[in-house]
């Protein structure tokens, strides 16, 4: 009778986990690499023992005792092997666009603020982990998924994040100053056409934005920067209008009568001294601004308001001138002989009974106007052109009155003793 040999317990397995758990693939792989041979049965649960290839799939994460049966059924002694937990994978980031670009800056910054830690790294491409702050910054204009990778190489699911596209400034403005200063009204009026529209403000002075409309009132000479901000506060290149300084207006001019009206000339002359120079025009109407010398000639008699205009249009105060009325011619004399000669007596006397009055002086001449009572005795026999002067000096027609020629005296008569 013979007694076997008894049959061999296998070596404990060589045996690794060949695949471990990924970030997508909750399960790994248990490979057996030695024993092998007919009849070898393997089992990583000490129980079942029908793998017959040493290959163990879609294991979940646990520690497993790894163990060889023989064909003779004898059981090698167990080799531990861990199949990891999956590794997990981050939540979704949290993220938010922490600065948009800006009228003067075309990009913007996202920042991560979870999740955070050791081995964490951030992508906004879905490609490039290098970024390891969760700051991203000199983003450009464009709509990006924001993801996380944890240290095992998991990638979370996206988080949209815009960055707008940088605010457009405004075109510098067209704008004109459409008031200038008058004569009598010391401001102007600023008046921006382009650019306009929604949430557009303007601005003479760069600081206060609070004009909606384009349209600068009562503005005092001065140049301005005119600029235009949009909704978004960018501000535009400035536009420069200039306000013109008010016309100065003269002054009351110096004017006066240099020809009176006389006797013969029933007008006069006015002349303006100052104010002088070019573009200046003068008025005795206040309507007519056509004389350019100052010198007004045939002035009939009136009180005139004698004004300035200068070439911007502005009218002085006036000067009051009188161009007094022609004097008057006083009539032709009442004038008679109230004596003529005698037999005795060879002169004879004129006298005048009117005009009389203060101021009238009398001539039989036409030279001598020294007489003030209108008699004149002792006349030799003529006729004479009796004229009256008034006191202004203006001389009447003649009268003409005749001094008779003394009467004869006839000769000593020639008598006889008849």
């Amino acid at each position: 009778v013979t007694i076997d040999a008894q049959p061999a317990t296998p070596a404990a397995p060589t045996a690794t986990a060949t695949l471990q758990p990924t970030c997508s693939v909750a399960t790994g792989t248990i490979t057996v690499s030695a024993p092998m041979g007919s009849g070898i049965t393997y089992s990583i649960d000490g129980t079942n023992y029908t793998n017959t290839t040493g290959i163990f799939t879609n294991v979940a994460a646990a520690t497993y005792a790894v163990t060889v049966r023989s064909a003779a059924g004898c059981t090698s002694s167990p080799t531990s092997v861990t199949v990891d937990a999956q590794p997990a994978t981050p939540a979704a980031p949290t993220a938010t666009a922490t600065l948009q670009p800006t009228c003067t800056v075309a990009t913007g910054t996202i920042t991560v603020s979870a999740p955070t830690g050791t081995g964490i790294t951030y992508s906004i491409d879905g490609t490039n982990y290098t970024n390891t702050t969760g700051i991203f910054t000199n983003v450009a204009a464009a709509t990006y998924a924001v993801t996380v990778r944890s240290a095992a190489g998991c990638t979370s699911f996206p988080i949209n994040v815009t960055i707008d596209a940088q605010p457009a400034t405004p075109a510098a403005p067209t704008a004109t100053a459409t008031l200038q200063p008058t004569c009598t009204v010391a401001t102007g009026t600023i008046t921006v056409s382009a650019p306009m529209g929604s949430g557009i403000t303007y601005s003479i002075n760069g600081t206060d934005y609070t004009n909606t409309t384009g349209i600068f009132t009562n503005v005092t000479a001065a140049t301005y920067a005119i600029t235009v901000r949009s909704a978004a506060g960018c501000t535009s290149l400035p536009t420069s209008v200039t306000i013109d300084a008010q016309p100065a207006t003269p002054a009351a001019p110096t004017a006066t009568a240099t020809l009176q009206p006389t006797c013969t000339v029933a007008t006069g002359t006015i002349t303006i001294s100052a104010i002088m120079g070019s573009g200046i025009t003068y008025s005795i109407n206040g309507t007519d601004y056509t004389n350019t010398t100052g010198i007004f000639t045939n002035v009939t008699a009136a009180t005139y308001a004698i004004t300035v205009r200068s070439a911007a249009g502005c009218t002085s105060l006036p000067t009051s001138v009188t161009i007094d009325a022609q004097p008057a011619t006083p009539a032709a004399p009442t004038a008679t002989a109230t004596l003529q000669p005698t037999c005795t007596v060879a002169t004879g006397t004129i006298t005048v009974s009117a005009p009389t009055g203060t101021g009238i002086t009398y001539s039989i001449n036409g030279t001598n106007y020294t007489n003030t009572t209108g008699i004149f005795t002792n006349l030799a026999a003529a006729t004479y052109a009796v004229t009256v002067r008034s006191a202004a000096g203006c001389t009447s027609l003649p009268t003409n009155v005749t001094i008779d020629a003394q009467p004869a005296t006839p000769a000593a008569p020639t008598a006889t003793a008849t």
